[in-house]
């Protein structure tokens, strides 16, 4: 069973779980919560590529898109909320209330890109399924 990170404050949402990744997919952070919902550890995952949480079926459409993203500056999902398929530690897919958004320069060029994950809520809105 997934753990779920504890609320930030007593009787609050849980805290989100951060991902960043540099241009080249590797992933360059990973924070305690995400290391709550997927059972990945920091030292286990840091220095990875994303290929670590993106289930084997959707990297072709992953890659594409975030190569595509690093070098135009833009994602079609940018901003946008949807439930995001993670393989988690025990290579199980579980789908999180996730947000992606790319991490820009002082140019405005893509440095990267990060990943905002909460556990479901009975009161989530509808979602895009990814």
């Amino acid at each position: 069973m997934t753990q779920v990170p504890e609320s930030a404050t007593p009787g609050g949402p849980p805290r989100a779980a951060l991902v960043i990744a540099d241009t080249e997919g590797v992933i360059c952070f990973w924070s305690d919560e995400a290391e709550a919902l997927t059972g990945h550890s920091a030292a286990a995952i840091v220095g990875h590529s994303l290929d670590i949480l993106v289930p084997p079926d959707y990297r072709p459409r992953h890659w594409a898109g975030f190569r595509a993203a690093m070098i135009s500056g833009v994602s079609r999902f940018e901003g946008a909320s949807a439930r995001i398929p993670l393989l988690s530690a025990d290579g199980t897919v579980r789908r999180w209330p996730g947000r992606f958004t790319l991490i820009r320069d002082a140019r405005g060029r893509p440095a990267g890109a990060a990943a905002v994950f909460v556990p479901p809520a009975d009161d989530d809105p509808p979602l895009v399924e990814l």
